[in-house]
């Protein structure tokens, strides 16, 4: 378990909480615990050999941290033997946190698969200097490589105050695990649309048009990270109807094994809240979703109207639900069933006079990971820039900016 401050995250101290650590034997060096006095590739002239190496050592150090139980790396503070004896702070160019997180987190992105789940604190002090608290977690997507050379490397772990190598068994293991929750996603994807295709072909809904919307937290496939989402909501700590306002299904809601469920008055839509922390939203993509052009029978999907309301399922799920669900990371998935043909896009014809249509009667997007703590606007940027891309859409403002971030 990560250590605390006073009974507080490392995220979540100030000042006055750090001078607990300072000559504290409690909060030595450990499993948990890295410090160090600056960024030391900031400290290194651009042109000395041994900046490399800095840059090096920053990587493999969140390496370690990710391939063991996560951890804190915490810069501005001078060590001996591993005692913290003294907070000296971290100089930040132009006052800016903000740009020095995303320059820190560029200087990861080599590292495999991705870049590891990693949040930033900056605490800033009477010198005007900061305290940069790097928290570096645990997920599924271990081992976490950081390649310095391709002929020979190895794979580290935390362990104390060091380090050692993996393993061959804990880097099979890793990877396994990594591939199978994948799998689970995708299994329990599927199972539900199965369930939802077959449930419209028995009440004669065979060419029904429908997406579904799926927030999966990471530990769904453990029920000891089940709770009781009926109880919450009767005691009056969670209240999930708000979620689905815009789906009109913010009635009361019908116990059922898994959690609750919510009916839209007409069954144009059904939601559920599961104990599992799952919220699955099935919308049937009818007028209020698609009509004709005028110019034709060909039918268009209104997108920007259907994301609004995806985007607004999202936002309440993140701000609401996720600070009570036990997972550091959830998956947004969406999948669209029997939209082939449907128009997306007419502003600009192709290449060959045609309008932007769906190319596939199943659809499933990519899922698009979310951690908890994290600045929300990137990942449903992330998640739009996906939908959008699946629908075949090709004009649309975050499509430009998005090139343009990738040109730059």
């Amino acid at each position: 378990m990560l250590p605390t401050i006073n009974g507080k995250s490392f995220m979540d101290c100030t000042e006055a909480d750090l001078q607990v650590l300072i000559d504290n034997p409690d909060y030595c060096e450990n499993d948990y615990i890295d410090y160090k006095a600056t960024f030391a590739f900031l400290e290194t002239d651009k042109s000395d050999p041994k900046r490399a190496e800095h840059f090096a050592e920053f990587r493999s150090d969140v390496c370690q941290f990710a391939n063991a139980e996560g951890g804190y790396l915490i810069y501005g503070i001078k060590d001996k033997k591993g005692l913290a004896n003294e907070i000296v702070g971290v100089s930040i160019p132009n006052d800016n946190p903000d740009k020095f997180e995303l320059e820190r987190k560029n200087n990861l992105v080599p590292i495999l698969p991705k870049m590891p789940p990693v949040r930033f604190r900056f605490i800033k002090l009477e010198n005007q200097k900061y305290v940069v608290v790097v928290a570096v977690m645990r997920d599924s997507y271990a081992p976490y490589l950081h390649l310095e050379n391709e002929k020979d490397f190895r794979a580290y772990k935390r362990i104390g105050n060091g380090k050692r190598p993996l393993s061959y068994t804990e880097l099979k293991n890793m990877f396994i695990q990594s591939r199978s929750l994948e799998r689970d996603v995708l299994d329990y994807r599927r199972e539900r649309l199965n369930y939802f295709r077959e449930n419209n072909e028995s009440a004669g809904g065979k060419d029904l048009r429908f997406m579904l919307l799926h927030i999966i937290p990471e530990t769904f496939t453990d029920s000891s990270y089940n709770q009781s989402v009926y109880q919450l909501m009767r005691s009056g700590k969670a209240q999930y109807s708000p979620m689905f306002s815009s789906l009109g299904c913010s009635g009361r809601p019908f116990p059922n094994v898994d959690g609750l469920r919510y009916c839209h008055y007409q069954g144009a839509s059904e939601c559920f809240v599961n104990n599992n922390g799952i919220v699955e939203c099935f919308l049937a993509l009818d007028n209020e979703y698609t009509g004709n052009f005028n110019r034709s029978e060909r039918e268009f999907l209104a997108h920007g109207k259907l994301w609004d309301d995806i985007e607004s399922v999202v936002d309440y799920y993140l701000e609401k639900f996720m600070p009570t669900v036990d997972a550091s990371r959830v998956f947004i998935c969406l999948t669209f069933v029997g939209c082939r043909g449907l128009v997306t896009d007419t502003k600009s014809p192709s290449y060959f006079g045609e309008d932007s249509t769906i190319d596939r009667n199943e659809l499933m997007c990519l899922p698009i990971a979310l951690y908890k703590n994290e600045d929300t606007t990137e990942t449903l940027s992330i998640l739009k820039i996906e939908y959008l891309l699946s629908l075949g859409i090709r004009n649309s403002p975050e499509l430009e900016d998005f090139v343009k971030k990738a040109d730059s």
